[in-house]
C-alpha cells in the first residue's frame, strides 16, 4: 500500500512539472474577472486620427471599446471588438471631442465599461519636437523654433494639455533674453496671454508676446536652466464649467545675450 502511494505521488508531482506555470495561470484566469480599466487616448499624432491602446487582461476574452462625441447628450456606440490591445480611430473630425470607455468581456458576461477618456480629433499634428512633456526630454534652445501646445476638457471633467519643457545653456554671468510670441490665437489677441513661462525654481508668469523672458546664469560657471511653455487652463476654456479648448502656435527665438 505504501509502495502505491508512493507511486500515485510521483505520478501527480511528474504531471505538474510537466505543466509547468501553465496550468496554475489557466486556473487563475478561469476564477478571476477582468479588471476594469481606462483605455489611452492618443491626439495630434496624425491627422484625424485619435490612438486607443490598453493592458492586455488574461481573463478577458475580448475587448470592447465605445465611442461617444462630447455632447451635453453623449451616446456611445462600439468602434471595436476583438481581441487586440490597440484600435486607430480613423474617422474623426477636426476639433471634434470624443470619449471613450472600455468593457471586457469574459463568456457571456460584460465587465465595464470603464470611465471615459478624452482624445481629440485634428487636422494639426503636434510639432517636432514631442515627446518633450516632461523635463528630461527638455529641447535645447540652440537659436530659433517653431511649436505649439493644446489644452482640451470634456463634459465629465477630464483634460487633456501639452507642456513644453526646453533647456538653455548659458555661459557665467551672463543673461539670456528669450522671446515667445504666440501666432495663432483663441478670440481677441489684445486679451490675457493663454500661455505660461515657467522657469524651473521660479514663480511662473503669463507670456507676453512683445516681452522677452530673461533667464540669468549669476555662477562663475556654465550652467544649464531647464523651463516650460504650458497652457494656462482659465484661458483656453472661459468657463470651467464648461467643454471645449484650442490648439496654438508660437515661436521661440534667443532674443540676446548680455553680460550681468
Amino acid at each position: 500500500m505504501k509502495t502505491l502511494k508512493k507511486t500515485a505521488f510521483i505520478i501527480l508531482t511528474v504531471f505538474l512539472a510537466s505543466c509547468g506555470d501553465g496550468l496554475f495561470f489557466d486556473m487563475d484566469r478561469v476564477n478571476r474577472d477582468p479588471v476594469v480599466s481606462e483605455p489611452i487616448a492618443r491626439s495630434f499624432i496624425d491627422e484625424y486620427k485619435i490612438y486607443l491602446t490598453w493592458d492586455e487582461d488574461e481573463a478577458a476574452d475580448e475587448y470592447v471599446l465605445y465611442r461617444a462625441e462630447d455632447t451635453a447628450f453623449s451616446t456611445y456606440s462600439i468602434v471595436y471588438q476583438g481581441t487586440d490591445t490597440a484600435f486607430t480611430d480613423s474617422d474623426c473630425g477636426d476639433e471634434k471631442r470624443y470619449l471613450y470607455t472600455l468593457g471586457k468581456i469574459k463568456g457571456q458576461q460584460l465587465f465595464g465599461p470603464s470611465e471615459p477618456v478624452l482624445g481629440v480629433g485634428s487636422s494639426v499634428c503636434r510639432d517636432e519636437h514631442e515627446e518633450n512633456d516632461c523635463k528630461n526630454l527638455a529641447v535645447p534652445l540652440l537659436g530659433g523654433l517653431t511649436a505649439n501646445i493644446f489644452y482640451y476638457q470634456d463634459s465629465q471633467g477630464n483634460s487633456i494639455e501639452d507642456i513644453d519643457w526646453y533647456s538653455i545653456t548659458i555661459p557665467p554671468h551672463m543673461r539670456a533674453n528669450i522671446l515667445i510670441v504666440q501666432t495663432s490665437f483663441i478670440g481677441d489677441p489684445s486679451q490675457n496671454s493663454p500661455m505660461v513661462f515657467y522657469l524651473e525654481g521660479s514663480d511662473p508668469y503669463p507670456i507676453v508676446s512683445d516681452a522677452t523672458n530673461p533667464v540669468e546664469n549669476l555662477s562663475n560657471e556654465e550652467k544649464t536652466y531647464l523651463f516650460r511653455v504650458s497652457p494656462d487652463p482659465s484661458e483656453f476654456v472661459s468657463n470651467p464649467d464648461l467643454s471645449g479648448g484650442a490648439l496654438i502656435d508660437y515661436t521661440m527665438t534667443l532674443h540676446s545675450m548680455n553680460n550681468l
